[in-house]
């Protein structure tokens, strides 16, 4: 009879001795990636991730940018006004020559200065507009020699455009112009001669502007004084 139950539970016994060597060898699989349905692995590489660090700037020569310019012109009476080249245009800007920057009153292609636009700046809200200096001022850790795109795709700039003038019908005589938004503010840079490869210089120039109302405040001011009937 007892042979008889021995005989009953074997197989179960073997059973049992089985799974549990199983679960003493068995070893963890790491879950895999789903795979991308174009083919590709699905996963960021690590060096996209976080990659993007801060522009550097010389924020000491930004720090009027969009203040009045009637209390810049006050603090700062050696500033005198002149006309710098702009991409395709020109800058209003009030300079002094001790200093490596400007201040950008307006961008414009058609605009004077005269004593209708001192008056609207002591009467109306003008505001500086921006500032008109080199690539070497402007960014610290600027690299000579180094293509624009290379360079500024490293750091968080937004909407990023490079033009290479060298087939370029327009070319203003130059290599290239760029421009960039960054914490709300527009760069835009130009340098080298049509000869000359797109690679940036210490001594390119750039503007860093902010949105104002100059233009069209000084434009109403302007006409109301031509045509004061109106």
């Amino acid at each position: 009879m007892k042979n008889n139950v021995f005989w009953r539970w074997l197989p179960l016994i073997i059973i049992v001795i089985i799974l549990a060597g199983c679960a003493g060898t068995q070893k963890e699989v790491e879950p895999s990636l789903p795979e991308d349905p174009t083919g590709g692995p699905s996963y960021i590489p690590e060096q996209v991730v976080d990659s993007l660090d801060e522009l550097r700037l010389n924020w000491a020569i930004l720090e009027k940018l969009g203040a009045p310019f009637a209390d810049i012109l006050r603090d700062e009476p050696s500033l005198e006004p002149r006309f710098l080249d702009a991409i395709d245009a020109t800058a209003l800007c009030f300079v002094d020559p001790s200093k490596t920057y400007s201040y950008i009153l307006f961008v414009t292609q058609y605009l004077p200065y005269n004593d209708t636009v001192a008056e609207a700046i002591e009467k109306f809200d003008i505001r500086c507009a921006g500032i008109y200096t080199t690539v070497g001022e402007m960014f610290p850790e600027f690299t000579e020699g180094e293509h624009p795109v290379i360079f500024f795709e490293r750091f968080d700039v937004e909407n990023l455009y490079v033009t290479d003038f060298k087939d370029h019908v327009a070319g203003y005589g130059l290599a290239y112009s760029a421009y960039f938004w960054y914490k709300g503010m527009l760069f835009q840079l130009w340098g080298g001669t049509t000869d000359s490869p797109v690679l940036m210089s210490a001594k390119d120039f750039v503007t860093v502007e902010v949105p104002t109302d100059n233009e069209n405040i000084i434009n109403n001011y302007f006409n109301d004084k031509l045509y004061p009937d109106k």
